[in-house]
């Protein structure tokens, strides 16, 4: 293995065997002499990981994504030396610092300061060494007086603290970080990320499993992305975040529009109904991706038992995790439309200035005294790609126009999607 590679793993494979009930059951079939479905019991077995091979060069942070279940974690643990492969082979030069679960290693009967001495020890440091670190990782951890408290005590980001505290100061060659940082307050997690990007191009290597993509694209030089078990795509950051984008949200709107089938989220009143949303491209085409920059309108038919005069619309864009970005009304226009029968209104976006992701639509409308005739989430999704080439300085001039069709109908078919939501720096509304 070359001096500058640190870790060499080559034809990776994991299995778990049979769930307990299944392994005890075809032992019984064997012992018995009765027959049993060999290939069925085959199948229940799972590969974890398939054929994964790849190095991690000296001073490198290298990034792994994927779905859950993708294989992260089991491959992190087969780094640490926690769970052995059943196939292929890991080469790792140097000191391993694990931080795959946030109290691993640690004795919850001791102190947090005999923790440290513990941590030190496994990772084969030796006492005098932790102890002229001792004032380091004090320091960093800001635990203070709860360093000499049992850390059965702790909370999880007090023990987030302590171990990251370990791993940042007894300078091991490779550290494994697992989702760890997902806890602690937000200024210990700028600490740890300050801390991690001073580590780049020194001696340690850092491979970091994620699901925060942000944190991926700030921390890393390349990434992995793994998915069933096996290496899909690996290289630069934003080539493989891309293709994970993609990949998640394909699964995001398939489960948006099951979701929506399932649990359809509409309360209204007897007198007006929205009967269809659709997201449209500008020529009118029904879409359900569209690029940052692009024009995106939402089309919404409706009926009512009796004209409503000058009602409210508002619009909003929730995240996928169910975080409203962006909302807008009309409610401040002096002549909006009446809504009468069957029709039809349009929500243009010009210049979409919405980052990669999956969006969803929530909307409402009101009588003038502000009482509902009709609210909805999940009504309809997209996704968002980008096209990294494109010159997006125009998105600073962003407006939304609203358009009516009065006495309308319009052929849709019908509500089968879920919602999309976008992040609108600047926006205005105008009746058209």
């Amino acid at each position: 293995m070359n001096t500058n590679t640190i870790i060499n793993v080559e034809d990776l494979w994991k299995q778990y065997g049979l769930p307990l009930p299944e392994f005890i059951q075809r032992w019984r079939y064997r012992l018995s002499g009765g027959r049993f479905d060999e290939d069925y019991f085959r199948r229940r077995q799972k590969w974890a990981l398939q054929n994964i091979s790849f190095e991690a060069k000296r001073g490198e942070i290298l990034g792994i994504i994927g779905r859950n279940g993708a294989g992260k974690s089991t491959l992190l643990k087969i780094l640490a030396g926690v769970t052995p492969p059943t196939g292929g082979r890991v080469k790792v030069q140097g000191s391993i610092f694990p931080m795959i679960e946030i109290n691993a290693g640690m004795h919850k009967e001791l102190t947090g300061r005999e923790n440290i001495y513990l941590l030190g020890t496994i990772m084969g440091v030796s006492q005098a060494k932790i102890k002229s670190k001792m004032p380091d990782i004090e320091a960093f951890t800001e635990l203070d007086n709860w360093l000499d408290e049992p850390v059965r005590k702790y909370s999880s980001g007090m023990l987030a603290r302590l171990g990251f505290g370990v791993a940042m100061n007894v300078e091991a060659n490779v550290l494994l970080v697992d989702e760890v940082l997902s806890v602690g307050d937000m200024a210990f997690r700028r600490k740890c990320f300050d801390r991690i990007e001073e580590l780049r191009g020194s001696n340690a290597t850092i491979i970091f499993v994620s699901h925060n993509v942000r944190q991926i694209e700030r921390l890393c030089n390349r990434v992995i992305l793994l998915d069933h078990g096996q290496i899909i795509h690996s290289g630069e950051v934003t080539e493989v975040v891309d293709h994970y984008y993609h990949l998640s949200n394909e699964a995001i709107i398939e489960q948006t529009k099951h979701d929506y089938h399932a649990k359809p989220r509409v309360n209204h009143t007897d007198e007006m109904m929205i009967t269809n949303v659709t997201i449209l491209d500008k020529d009118d085409n029904q879409v359900d991706t569209v690029k940052t920059g692009d024009m995106l309108k939402v089309r919404f038919a409706f009926e009512t038992t009796h004209r409503i005069e000058k009602p409210v619309l508002g619009l909003g864009f929730v995240s996928t995790d169910l975080i409203l970005v962006a909302s807008f009304s009309n409610d401040d226009l002096p002549n909006r439309p009446d809504f009468d029968g069957t029709g039809i209104f349009d929500c243009i976006v010009h210049d979409l200035p919405l980052l990669p992701g999956v969006y969803s639509v929530k909307s409402k409308i009101l009588y003038q005294n502000g009482a509902v005739l009709f609210g909805g989430q999940n009504m309809a999704s997209f996704q968002v790609v980008i096209d990294h080439n494109e010159d997006f300085s125009r998105l600073s001039q962003v407006i939304i126009e609203l358009t009516h069709t009065p006495d309308k109908p319009h052929p849709c078919q019908s509500l089968n999607q879920s919602m999309f939501f976008p992040m609108l720096p600047k926006r205005q509304c105008r009746d058209g």
